[in-house]
């Protein structure tokens, strides 16, 4: 119920509803679904500090919910924060290497995870205009199912810095 509260109540009383929202999901710390959704309300707001502050609240109840680090890091995209949101994705990528290393890639999504995270290593470098930073991040992607996403991407990098020869080779 506090989810549709949430969805529906924002274009009415914004700051009413997050405050009944952030209340809600102290008194239930399990809510992490709903916890979310208030975090991606907040961002759509372009609340980033506020939704930084319960991705801390819900790091706090649950240490090992490492998925939280690729949130923070997409919110710090979103505010434009591209040296803390390299750090995070650093970190999560980190997180995600020791997962692939003590498991198989069949157990875990811990190599789609780490695509994603690239993904936005990649993007970052494109919104700094470090071209050559993208392509490197677009080398270090793995996962079978983007190779042919990585090669066009990698090619229309290239050919950005006038290569034309280096995408067409990489096409």
């Amino acid at each position: 119920a506090m989810q549709r509260v949430l969805e529906y109540g924002l274009a009415i009383d914004e700051e009413g509803v997050i405050q009944q929202a952030q209340r809600f999901t102290s008194a239930n710390p399990d809510a992490r679904e709903l916890a979310l959704l208030l975090v991606n309300r907040l961002v759509d707001f372009s609340r980033y500090d506020d939704a930084l502050e319960q991705i801390a609240i819900m790091q706090n109840r649950n240490p090992e919910d490492f998925d939280l680090l690729y949130i923070q890091a997409e919110i710090n995209i979103r505010a434009e924060r591209y040296e803390q949101a390299k750090q995070l994705l650093n970190e999560y990528i980190n997180v995600q290497n020791q997962r692939r290393q003590s498991l198989d890639d069949s157990l875990t999504t811990a190599l789609s995870s780490i695509s994603d995270a690239r993904l936005s290593l990649v993007q970052i470098a494109e919104k700094q205009h470090d071209l050559h930073e993208a392509i490197r991040q677009l080398g270090f992607i793995e996962e079978p199912a983007l190779q042919f996403q990585i090669h066009v991407h990698r090619a229309v990098l290239e050919a950005r810095l006038g290569d034309l020869q280096k995408a067409n080779h990489t096409l």
